[in-house]
């Protein structure tokens, strides 16, 4: 991926780039970052990418078993559908269990007020 930006931008790539180089990259002035920067062919320089990561929880009302395969592919898909527009990789967080999704649990029991 190659993202542009302005000249503040360009000095964090060369400063990532001599980290990933394993060089000191010191504290080089604008007209020597600007110099090695445009020394490089332009496939081997490295750029800043921002990126996000988000969590939510899906709440599933099904009578089946929410664990079968194909409803979990049914909701993966629809999910899938709706944010590939927005160029969005989602992926499941499994329980140690190894279950996608887990019976919430309620507790009828109730306390005793004095």
């Amino acid at each position: 991926m190659l993202c542009t930006g302005g000249a503040d931008e360009g000095a964090e790539a060369l400063h990532l780039g001599n980290l990933l180089q394993g060089e000191d990259p010191g504290e080089p002035t604008e007209g020597a970052e600007r110099a090695e920067e445009n020394s490089l062919p332009e496939d081997q320089r490295a750029f800043h990418v921002k990126s996000k990561q988000q969590v939510i929880r899906v709440q599933v009302k099904a009578s089946e078993d929410a664990d079968d395969a194909t409803l979990s592919a049914l909701v993966s898909d629809k999910l899938q559908q709706m944010l590939s527009d927005q160029d969005v990789t989602l992926t499941w967080r499994k329980q140690p269990n190894g279950k996608i999704f887990q019976k919430k649990k309620t507790s009828n029991a109730s306390t005793p007020v004095c």
